[in-house]
């Protein structure tokens, strides 16, 4: 036990680096094309899971 804490410790974390605007404005770009709805006008809300997110509802206008 003693041996996994001190390696959970010592274990670098890395951190997502954000995304560029160049990259932002990519994904708005082609998100137009297959989202039915302005992407400007909406909000999206995730619950949080292990592995990513699932939709926490209807989205709001």
């Amino acid at each position: 036990m003693l041996g996994w804490l001190a390696w959970l410790i010592t274990t670098p974390v890395f951190a997502a680096e954000p995304a560029s605007e160049q990259r932002l404005d990519e994904v708005a770009e082609r998100g137009a094309h297959v989202m039915p709805f302005d992407l400007e006008k909406t909000v999206h809300i995730f619950s949080k899971t292990d592995t990513g997110g699932i939709p926490a509802g209807d989205c709001e206008r």
